[in-house]
């Protein structure tokens, strides 16, 4: 543990939405998908996003309206972030929590867990169609939260 067990504290852990699609995507053709009515129904990105992403899951999971009523109150962390450089970034969250960790202590916790993978661009995994989409929808959300 790297502080005594009474001390909570949050953040925000933000990750570019077109990411979490294709992310979701993939994961609605595993046993980890929770929507029964749909498991492993989708043979394309094209299919997810248009026929499940926007009109079922959009409306209830906005990204950009959560991120909007949260961030004002705890601090930001963007998973490409974490992804490049754990380290840097865990230091800067337990900096703004005022919360002293050794770099000892830091990098020991780090060196637990296996590397994040290196992350591949989103045109390589989204279809033209999909992301032009998307990128209209929410053009200014991403500018505004850096995803653009």
């Amino acid at each position: 543990m790297l502080y005594g067990s009474r001390t909570f504290r949050s953040t925000l852990l933000i990750r570019d939405p077109r990411d979490s699609i294709y992310s979701l995507y993939k994961l609605s053709s595993t046993k980890d998908w929770k929507d029964e009515g749909t498991y492993n129904l989708f043979t394309d990105i094209d299919k997810f996003y248009f026929d499940y992403w926007r009109p079922v899951y959009l409306p209830s999971r906005n990204p950009f309206e959560m991120w909007d009523s949260i961030a004002p109150y705890m601090p930001i962390i963007r998973y490409e972030n974490l992804c490049s450089n754990v380290y840097e970034e865990l230091k800067l969250l337990f900096q703004q929590w005022n919360i002293e960790v050794s770099e000892q202590r830091l990098s020991a916790s780090i060196d637990k867990y296996p590397a994040i993978n290196k992350q591949v661009s989103i045109s390589e995994k989204l279809s033209p169609k999909v992301l032009n989409n998307f990128n209209s929808l929410f053009e200014t959300d991403l500018k505004r939260w850096g995803y653009s």
